[in-house]
């Protein structure tokens, strides 16, 4: 995982598919540390996983933060979901998960003592890097899952415009 890592970060995109196996080994890895974990894929049967390209490791930290934050803190099981889909030309990425929600999180890391989450802005900065060198139009929205008043979850909609021969 870590040389597949390190390869992929080399360059200005991967395939979806290498992306896929990537988060698949990290997901497996993070599974044997903590087996309450559930996870699964859906990606849409119009999604060439092939011939779509992102660039490497924004979709890792992103779900790093769902396993750690929001899963890892519950008592039971919980599950991240991972959907990816076209819509238009635009390849939609949601990262769905049923944890503890952002804000029970924060109250957590206040009473450790832990700094708010580094990767979240660091990603999003990257993204907005990215989009300005590239000249990209990556988008990024996190919302905060509430049933009955009560955080159930973090979902993180990514959209990223695709060139489609």
């Amino acid at each position: 995982l870590s040389r597949a890592i390190l390869e992929s970060s080399r360059h200005k995109e991967i395939s979806l598919a290498d992306e896929l196996e990537l988060l698949e080994s990290y997901l497996k890895l993070e599974q044997m540390r903590l087996p309450k974990i559930a996870y699964k894929f859906l990606v849409a049967d119009n999604v060439p996983t092939y011939d779509c390209f992102i660039p490497p490791m924004i979709l890792q930290p992103i779900i790093e933060n769902s396993v750690k934050h929001g899963l890892a803190n519950k008592t039971e099981g919980g599950t991240i979901t991972i959907e990816m889909l076209f819509e238009g030309e635009n390849l939609k990425v949601i990262i769905d998960d049923d944890g503890i929600g952002r804000e029970a999180t924060a109250n957590l890391n206040r009473f450790k003592k832990k700094p708010s989450s580094f990767s979240s802005e660091a990603n999003l900065n990257r993204i907005e890097l990215l989009n300005e060198i590239h000249d990209l139009k990556i988008e990024q929205v996190i919302i905060d899952k509430i049933e009955d008043r009560k955080a159930c979850g973090t979902r993180v909609e990514l959209i990223f415009p695709q060139v489609m021969a």
